[in-house]
């Protein structure tokens, strides 16, 4: 599909916004100038595909952070497109810089905190900016960030995560409780006995297969009134 890259001036062909991150933005957010909504007419992306799309992009975006000119458009664009990324692997959605931007602040370590405000404040004039070199203190801050996004997502911690996950469902199996209810539990104590993080929490807790599921209908239920009390689980 014809694309125009930032600072480009001409059209090109190519699958720059055939993605299944772009999807769900059209489907969610679309404005029919004329005919059905977007919603009747892109089909909904399954979280999963979300994830394995971001976990790819993020491989792509940590390779290109080194190559070329690091220009002011450049820089902050790599902070918070990686912010958005680890977003999505974590949660399965998609959302804006801003949001991403907080949930990192909240789940990374704090040596990233000053690069990630400074990427969110600094958003203005984009089109001059794609041409003007980036601070070389920035441009290499933003270069360590993107190799430790990487690690972050591709190295253990995702793996622990998917085996985190994979224990808590023979956990139940063993003690024949619901995931869920024994997740509840498990959550409870960790969070009564240390402070955890809440991107850790969420990794677990989507690795349960049908989670997502499993709420939606919790919730329709509640909403009939069909709930237990919690004094009588």
């Amino acid at each position: 599909m014809p694309f125009l890259d930032n600072g480009a001036r001409e059209l090109v062909l190519d699958p720059h916004c055939n993605t299944a991150l772009v999807r769900v933005v059209l489907r969610e957010h679309g404005r029919a100038l004329a005919g059905p909504p977007a919603a009747e007419l892109v089909d909904a992306v399954d979280p999963a595909d979300l994830r394995a799309e971001a976990e790819r992009k993020l491989a792509d975006y940590a390779a290109w952070a080194p190559e070329g000119p690091m220009t002011q458009w450049k820089q902050p664009y790599l902070v918070l497109t990686f912010c958005r990324i680890l977003r999505t692997i974590a949660c399965g959605d998609v959302t804006s810089k801003r949001v991403a931007a907080d949930l990192a602040l909240e789940t990374l370590e704090e040596r990233w905190h000053p690069l990630i405000r400074r990427a969110v404040a600094d958003r203005r004039d984009r089109w001059t900016r794609a041409h003007a070199p980036a601070d070389p203190a920035l441009a290499a801050e933003t270069v360590a960030f993107a190799d430790a996004c990487s690690r972050r997502s591709s190295g253990g911690l995702r793996s622990t995560h998917r085996a985190d996950a994979a224990r808590l469902r023979r956990m139940a199996d063993q003690s024949y409780a619901a995931e869920g209810t024994l997740a509840r539990s498990l959550l409870s104590r960790a969070i009564d006995e240390a402070e955890v993080e809440g991107g850790t929490i969420v990794e677990v807790l989507n690795g349960i297969p049908g989670a997502r599921d499993s709420i939606a209908r919790g919730r329709e239920q509640l909403g009939r009134g069909e709930g237990t009390p919690l004094d009588e689980l």
